[in-house]
């Protein structure tokens, strides 16, 4: 597993809690808005592992709690989704096979930092819905996640990459864990 992180110690902290769990990580520092960082990571993450055929966007998190949290500037969110996915689409569409999963908080508000995010959370779901009809002829599904937490976000990510669930794409799921309802 690759894992991207534009704080060093943060994606090491995190890969080492993968690695716990039994994975195999490798964490890349990198600005996910810059598309020359993004390709040179993807392009490590490619040499140690292979082609990526699981993407998770999940850029702008972070432990609001935090004393040392710092938000992330309106629009990481759509522009790492755009320069992650145009890096590792490609090897996709030649494996005939993918999955792209991009979590976002579920409301601006969640983050504090207004309708400039708002509008580009909506843009960055806008365009995985759009991705998802292209993407489709290559068997590569692309949904987002309203993040319900970050263990309820990981089992949804885990079971929406499970080669079943290729009928599910370009939807956006809302778990709400009850708070929540439609009627």
């Amino acid at each position: 597993m690759g894992l991207v992180d534009g704080d060093p110690q943060a994606g090491e902290q995190a890969a080492c809690e993968l690695a716990r769990a039994g994975g195999r990580v490798v964490a890349m520092e990198a600005d996910v808005s810059s598309a020359d960082q993004v390709a040179d990571a993807v392009r490590a993450i490619e040499a140690k592992f292979g082609p990526i055929s699981i993407l998770v966007n999940a850029a702008g998190g972070g432990d609001q709690a935090d004393p040392r949290y710092h938000p992330p500037e309106p629009g990481l969110d759509l522009i790492g989704i755009l320069l992650l996915t145009r890096a590792v689409l490609p090897s996709m569409q030649n494996a005939r096979w993918g999955r792209i999963v991009s979590v976002l908080p579920e409301q601006a508000s969640e983050t504090g930092d207004g309708p400039l995010s708002a509008a580009a959370r909506a843009a960055a779901a806008s365009f995985c819905q759009t991705l998802a009809i292209q993407a489709a002829h290559w068997n590569v599904t692309v949904n987002t996640i309203a993040s319900g937490g970050e263990e309820a976000t990981g089992t949804i990510v885990a079971s929406i990459a499970a080669d079943d669930a290729a009928g599910i794409t370009g939807q956006t799921l809302r778990p709400s864990f009850g708070i929540t309802q439609l009627v």
